[in-house]
Order: C-alpha cells, then structure tokens, then sequence
C-alpha cells in the first residue's frame, strides 16, 4: 500500500503553487485546448493540475488518501467540512448536471476576497473529490471533478 503523505494545501500541493509555473509538469496527451490542459507530475500519479495559460489553475486529487489542509479526505460526511471550515468564508454551489439536493460543491475561500480556496465536491452528503484553485476556475463546469475541459 502506497503511503501519501503531501496534503492539498489551501495554495497549493507538495511544491507546486496555484498561479506557479508548470517545469516539472508534463501535459496529458490530448488534453489540450486553446491555453488549457491536464498535466501531471511524475512523483504522484493521483494527482492532476489543470493548467491554464502556462500557470497551474486547479490541484486534484481523487485519492481517498490526500486530504485536504484540514484533514478532509474523499469518503468524508459533508458535516466534517462544517466542523473542520471556517463557515464565514463556505459557500455552496449546486452542480447544473445532478440532482441539486444529493450532488454539489461546498467551496471553502481562503478568505472573504473569494479569490483562492478549496472545493470538496459532495454527492449524497459524502465528499467524492477535492480540488484547490482559483476562483474562477472553482466554480466552473461543476461536473464531479470539475475538469477545465
């Protein structure tokens, strides 16, 4: 069993930024379009950057191992993300493509600027994805993973 110590910070992931430069990324084949794509970095395979125009955009990971800066993990009740945020800076977000009661983002800002934060994507009240990123990018074609493309 592999141990997966580097957690989904609130500004990035191990040494990798929001915003930072892609160097060590290397694109998914295939996945470009326009200035977006999918990269990944050699030293974890769960990991995926959405990357857009050459700057990392969105952190994720659908690993069941990562955890989120507050120790929120994929299969975790939406009422650990309550207990773990700070309520001020949460907001829910319905997903367009599921039923708007079992399926939607709880996205927790960095701050009250709403410029960066963390979204845990919830189906039936249990997190099944989390990503960290830009605004604009969180809040984009909620589709389970929340892919650019």
């Amino acid at each position: 069993m592999k141990f997966y110590s580097a957690i989904l910070q609130k500004n990035g992931f191990d040494n990798f930024r929001i915003g930072g430069g892609t160097k060590k990324l290397k694109e998914v084949e295939d996945s470009r379009i326009g200035d977006c794509f999918m990269a990944k970095d050699s030293q974890h395979d769960d990991v995926e950057f959405q990357i857009m125009n050459n700057k990392i955009a969105i952190i994720s990971s659908m690993n069941d191992k990562r955890a989120s800066y507050n120790g929120i993990k994929k299969g975790d009740s939406e009422e650990k993300i309550y207990e773990k945020s700070n309520r001020k800076y949460l907001e829910k977000k319905i997903n367009p493509y599921g039923d708007s009661k079992k399926n939607y983002s709880l996205i927790d800002w960095n701050d009250g600027n709403k410029k960066m934060g963390t979204r845990y994507d919830i189906e039936s009240g249990r997190v099944v994805g989390i990503m960290v990123g830009i605004h604009h990018c969180l809040l984009k074609n909620q589709q389970g993973r929340g892919q650019l493309m």
